[in-house]
């Protein structure tokens, strides 16, 4: 996976602006109306790379295995984190995946290496004869378990 996320501005007239960015780690904190895009070394692309997208339908815009992260960005420069949980094994493009809300960035960056961990130990299961099924399962039951402690989590595909 890369250190890469989607970033949804939200327009005047509700619908939102993505834009890339070139990484994660406490990203939405540097994200305020006096640094738009970041601040110095602009992590976010100014120029979006869709523009209009309702909000129900941000989630569909991520790309597993190439986006760590979805930021979006409310009219008033607040920020809420998902961070990517990609179902497909060994591939993290394919079966979709889930999106975590993160609790601010010291849990965003447990999140994140949690993912990495969790993917890469089924990874070496799969490599020693495990079923990719039972891991794609697992990975599912892990993200239904993390919206059981009041996170919002949106499941993405297949």
């Amino acid at each position: 996976m890369s250190d890469r996320a989607l970033v949804a501005y939200e327009r005047p007239d509700g619908d939102y602006d993505c834009h890339a960015a070139r990484w994660t780690e406490g990203l939405g904190a540097r994200l305020t109306a006096r640094t738009p895009f970041g601040g110095r070394g602009t992590p976010v692309d100014p120029s979006p790379t869709i523009r209009g997208v309702p909000r129900e339908e941000l989630s569909e815009r991520v790309e597993f295995g190439r986006h760590e992260a979805l930021v979006v960005v409310d009219a008033s420069y607040g920020t809420t984190t998902f961070v990517a949980l990609p179902f497909g094994l060994p591939d993290a493009t394919a079966a979709g995946g889930a999106l975590i809300e993160s609790r601010g960035t010291l849990d965003g960056v447990y999140l994140h290496g949690w993912v990495r961990g969790f993917r890469a130990a089924l990874a070496e299961a799969i490599d020693q004869g495990f079923d990719d099924a039972i891991g794609v399962d697992r990975l599912r039951a892990e993200a239904e378990g993390l919206a059981s402690e009041g996170r919002t989590v949106h499941v993405v595909g297949r």
